[in-house]
C-alpha cells in the first residue's frame, strides 16, 4: 500500500550485488500510482514555498493565508467576496449650538455605521474620525440649522485634520428659511495616528444658533477609497 499522500515513503538503499524482492517493485509501482492518481484527480496537496505554474485551475474553494501577487491580467467569472471598506457615519442625537463668531465641534454620540469601533468613540474625542489604516480616505461633514440665519451671520462648515490643516470649507450666508450645508473633502493618510474633526464657525457676529440632531440633519462620515 502506497504512502502517498498522506506520508513520504522511506526506502532501504540498493547495493551492487543486493537481491532485488518482488515487494521492492511492488512499493515503487504503489508510490508511482498514488502520485498520478493524486496529481490527475486533485487528491495531491501541492506544499511548496516556490512555485511556477503555466495554467492554474481552481475548481473548488481556496483560502489563502500569505499574500497574493499577480503580474498579469485575471478575469474573474464572479465577483470577488471582498471585506466592507472602512467606512464610519456618526451623527448628533440632541440638538447642538454655535456661539457667535466661534469655531465649535459637535459631540457626535450616536453612531449609524461603523466598520472599525477604534474609528469613533462616543466617550473620548467624539468629535473625530479616526483612520485605522493608511490610504486615501473622503470626508462629509453635513449641518442643518434648527431655524433661519440671523441677518449679521455668516456660517461656515470646515473639515480639519489633526495637523491643523483644512481640507474642505463650504460657507452659507443668510437665509429666510433654515439652512442645510454639507461639505466634503480628502485626505491621505501615511500613517496612523491621525484624525479629522468638523467644526462649525458663525462669522460675521449674529447671535448663537442651533443646529437640529439626526441622522439626515447633522452628521459626519468617514469611507477609504
Amino acid at each position: 500500500m502506497a504512502s502517498f499522500p498522506g506520508s513520504v515513503k522511506s526506502f532501504t538503499t540498493k547495493n551492487s550485488g543486493d537481491v532485488i524482492a518482488a515487494s521492492h517493485v511492488t512499493d515503487l509501482q504503489d508510490e508511482v500510482a498514488a502520485i498520478e492518481d493524486g496529481v490527475l484527480n486533485g487528491t495531491a496537496r501541492l506544499n511548496s514555498s516556490n512555485s511556477t505554474l503555466a495554467t492554474l485551475s481552481v475548481a473548488g474553494g481556496s483560502t489563502l493565508a500569505g499574500t497574493l501577487s499577480v503580474a498579469g491580467g485575471s478575469t474573474f467569472t464572479v465577483r470577488p467576496v471582498m471585506p466592507p471598506p472602512h467606512m464610519a457615519l456618526v451623527f448628533l442625537d440632541s440638538t447642538g449650538a454655535v456661539d457667535s463668531s466661534a469655531a465649535s465641534t459637535f459631540a457626535y454620540v450616536a453612531e449609524g455605521i461603523l466598520t472599525n469601533s477604534s474609528m469613533h468613540s462616543t466617550g473620548t474625542n467624539p468629535e473625530r474620525l479616526t483612520p485605522q489604516s493608511t490610504g486615501i480616505y473622503h470626508f462629509t461633514l453635513a449641518a442643518q440649522t434648527v431655524a433661519a440665519p440671523t441677518a449679521a451671520s455668516i456660517l461656515f462648515l470646515q473639515l480639519v485634520d489633526s495637523s491643523g490643516s483644512n481640507i474642505g470649507v463650504r460657507g452659507m450666508h443668510t437665509s429666510t428659511s433654515a439652512v442645510a450645508m454639507q461639505v466634503t473633502g480628502y485626505k491621505r493618510f501615511d500613517a496612523l495616528g491621525g484624525y479629522l474633526t468638523g467644526q462649525f464657525l458663525n462669522s460675521g457676529g449674529g447671535s448663537t444658533h442651533s443646529f437640529s440632531s439626526g441622522v439626515g440633519r447633522c452628521w459626519m462620515s468617514m469611507v477609504k477609497l
